[in-house]
């Protein structure tokens, strides 16, 4: 499998409650910094989709109303924080990201949601058996907490909407 990751044979799908209004659907092609040499960018690439947007009702900083969106993001390349870092870039920064995200909205999820996670998820795993040559997808179910912040927000009905 460490053949498979780093031969970029795999796959990786995630979710991500970012805040803004993302496009429809982008592609991220932005080099980050290299954790272990400070003067040294990696090349990294992020594809991603929106699956729901939504405006709510509760003011943070000058604005009276906040945007977010739930996206579907899937890294081309495997850097540490790159999907937390792109979106950051991109001004859309991860919901409960305490190193890159919105101090101001992370407040406000943790003082009316009760929100102490990032909120950020690995639900789909794709690659090709390496010995039987098999299609293989392993899926993953939004946990509880992350579902219940969607429904919080009204961001869906109920459980059942949320897919990806």
């Amino acid at each position: 499998f460490a053949e498979l990751f780093s031969g970029r044979e795999i796959t990786k799908t995630y979710v991500a409650l970012v805040r803004g209004w993302t496009e429809d659907e982008g592609f991220i092609d932005y080099a980050i910094k290299n954790p272990k040499k400070d003067d040294e960018r990696q090349e990294a690439q992020t594809a991603y989709r929106t699956i729901a947007r939504l405006e709510v009702p509760i003011p943070v900083g000058p604005y009276e109303c906040s945007r977010y969106s739930f996206v579907e993001v899937v890294p081309k390349t495997g850097r540490m924080h790159q999907i937390r870092k792109h979106f950051a870039h991109l001004r859309h920064p991860l919901i409960g990201d305490t190193r890159y995200g919105d101090t101001k909205h992370n407040k406000m999820f943790k003082q009316k949601f009760h929100l102490h996670r990032l909120m950020l998820m690995a639900v789909k795993l794709e690659f090709v058996h390496p010995i039987t040559g098999e299609d293989i997808c392993v899926k993953a179910e939004l946990d509880k907490d992350f579902s219940s912040i969607l429904l919080k927000l009204g961001m869906f009905k109920s459980k059942d909407e949320i897919s990806f």
